[in-house]
């Protein structure tokens, strides 16, 4: 562990992290990733060792760029984590009617396809139970 923080102090994060995982600490390194802004790096640690706070961490991550002003990369964030209504609260929060109105529409394609997925699920659903009966 001690040769993983020198190895983070040296900028040198892909041999920490190395390092972190060897000694199972996953979260260390998510960690270093996220003090470093190395935000990619981070979500794709998460995604293969954490994959319960995917959503949660890209919800967190763009309320961080929202906050900072970095709305194109909050927005891709809130998209991640399915949160386009946040997305587009945003944008109109900060009087930006155009992307307000084309983040609307996607969200709205967006739930549209999800309706539609669960309508399929559950028609499937009936069919199986009907001819098992």
């Amino acid at each position: 562990m001690e040769n993983a923080t020198k190895m983070e102090k040296a900028q040198k994060f892909k041999e920490a992290e190395r390092l972190y995982l060897a000694v199972d600490k996953v979260d260390h390194a998510i960690a270093m990733y996220k003090k470093h802004r190395k935000f990619q790096v981070m979500i794709g640690l998460v995604e293969k060792y954490r994959k319960e706070l995917l959503g949660e961490t890209h919800k967190y991550l763009a309320q961080q760029l929202e906050m900072e002003g970095n709305l194109k990369d909050a927005e891709d964030h809130y998209a991640s984590a399915g949160e386009w209504l946040a997305a587009v609260n945003m944008y109109r929060t900060n009087d930006l009617w155009e992307e307000v109105s084309e983040r609307s529409e996607r969200a709205s394609l967006e739930e549209d396809e999800h309706t539609r997925n669960e309508s399929r699920e559950m028609a499937a659903d009936i069919m199986a139970t009907s001819t098992t009966d």
